[in-house]
């Protein structure tokens, strides 16, 4: 398993081969220009944006906790019976 540490070191074309390998796609969604998607990968999340026109991806967000994971969090919404 992949730690956050090595995951962080390893240049932009081995990390996207971990998440092919490692990663669970949680959520995709189209923010203007972008297509974002949010992996889980071991311990942590990664939020990869993709430009749509460019076909280039941005860095990586390598996240545990914070800002990044509640703003996805403050997207789901949970049915009333729970």
């Amino acid at each position: 398993m992949v730690s956050m540490q090595e995951f962080a070191s390893y240049n932009p074309f081995d990390q996207h081969m971990c998440i092919c390998d490692h990663g669970v796609c949680l959520d995709g969604k189209q923010e203007g220009e972008y297509e974002v998607y949010l992996y889980s990968v071991a311990s942590f999340f990664v939020e990869v944006r993709y430009h749509s026109l460019t076909e280039r991806a941005d860095p990586m967000t390598i996240f545990k906790k914070g800002p990044c994971l509640e703003r996805y969090l403050a997207e789901i919404t949970l049915p009333a019976a729970l």
